[in-house]
């Protein structure tokens, strides 16, 4: 059992690491609500949000729900009267005897184990377009981390540059200042000798004025510059900032997405998934080329079918392929044990996104009460995303 603990405690961290360290949602104090490029983009910045959560919730939920199936199934079964189910334990016993018999059959078989051969097969109908899933989110994984760093890397320099440009700002009025002092040196300066030496300061008022004039309109067209480049690098680490964040988002729930199905499938990658299917298959063509003989087995399954609807389960033929589960108390608490972990995983899935979904209306109803001029166009945004604010 400790597979299973290993898989949820590292479910846990990832998200929790993903949820503190990744996820830090722009502050509404670094956008000008009033710039209408950095309005729309910021309104939809939270709309992609909402709706990217939404996608999420509902495939959690499905998923959600059939597990809950199963283990409502379970529950049926362990409350009801040895009586009722006797004939489809009996049958499920029989069942369990036939499979030993062909397997003692398969010795030269058996290249795959057979845990991973029974938890490929009650999910074989699914396998082959999860590895294709599996894949394409490991390579969107992959294609979102790169374009992260290269975002962090924009951010970095257009940090920096905003930086120089408010270290510029200050230098100028710092030489703004020194011009003028100086200034007031000179004329002082001019002053005294005038007054005290007689010496005719015309042409040093004339000089000292016209450089001080030059200085401080260089210096004033410097400032200007600095301050506009300033802004300009603060717009554009704004909308680095607000496409990291939705990106972050989106690699949080593909993330969370594939460590939930490597644990269901109890592999480290598609490539893993992907080489036990292949054992798989091969398996299950001997198994059924020494299975063939005698129809025996399917009979039996469709009789156990038959005996577990009398239980009144939601979905009887699915224990068809699980027989040992009925006939040994353990094999049912694996199993029982393995769905809630699942059903844990779903619902810290369906929490998180819940939570950023609900965060970004919350941010979208704030807007349009703190800012009523612009919540006809900012709803308007919301609504051509088929969004509506709580």
């Amino acid at each position: 059992m400790k597979i299973f603990d290993w898989f949820r405690d590292k479910f846990k961290r990832r998200k929790l690491n993903e949820e503190d360290d990744d996820y830090s949602p722009i502050s509404r104090s670094s956008v000008d609500i009033r710039i209408p490029e950095e309005r729309e983009h910021y309104v939809r910045s939270c709309c992609e949000q909402m709706i990217e959560a939404g996608e999420q919730i509902e495939r959690a939920t499905m998923e959600y729900r059939l597990v809950t199936d199963y283990l409502t199934d379970i529950e049926e079964l362990d409350k009801t009267p040895y009586e009722t189910k006797a004939e489809a334990i009996a049958i499920a016993e029989s069942i369990v005897r036939l499979e030993q018999q062909t397997a003692s059959s398969s010795k030269t078989v058996g290249r795959i184990a057979e845990e991973e051969y029974q938890l490929l097969d009650r999910y074989a109908d699914d396998v082959p377009g999860e590895i294709e899933k599996m894949k394409e989110n490991e390579e969107y994984k992959a294609l979102v981390r790169g374009d992260l760093r290269t975002l962090e890397s924009e951010k970095a320099v257009t940090n920096y540059r905003r930086n120089e440009m408010l270290a510029g700002v200050k230098n100028m009025k710092n030489m703004a200042g020194i011009t003028v002092t100086a200034l007031v040196a000179a004329i002082l300066l001019l002053t005294v000798l005038q007054f005290s030496f007689s010496i005719d300061s015309t042409a040093g008022y004339v000089a000292s004025g016209a450089i001080a004039a030059v200085a401080l309109t260089v210096e004033f067209m410097s400032f200007r510059r600095f301050s506009a480049e300033r802004k300009k690098a603060e717009r554009y680490l704004n909308r680095v900032i607000v496409k990291q964040n939705s990106m972050k988002v989106r690699y949080v729930n593909v993330t969370n997405l594939l460590e939930y199905e490597y644990s269901k499938y109890r592999v480290n990658n598609s490539d893993e998934l992907k080489y036990f299917w292949d054992l798989y298959i091969e398996e299950k063509k001997a198994r059924d080329f020494l299975e063939r003989a005698g129809d025996e087995l399917e009979i039996s399954k469709r009789e156990l079918v038959n005996a577990l609807r009398k239980v009144r389960l939601r979905d009887p033929a699915v224990w068809a392929n699980q027989c040992r589960a009925l006939t040994d108390a353990r094999e049912m608490v694996e199993i029982r044990h393995d769905l809630r972990l699942r059903r844990e995983a779903l619902r810290d899935q369906i929490e998180y996104n819940t939570g950023i979904r609900d965060e970004a209306k919350n941010e979208i109803n704030i807007l349009v009460k703190r800012y009523p001029e612009y919540a006809r166009e900012i709803l308007g945004i919301v609504s051509a995303y088929g969004e509506k604010p709580v």
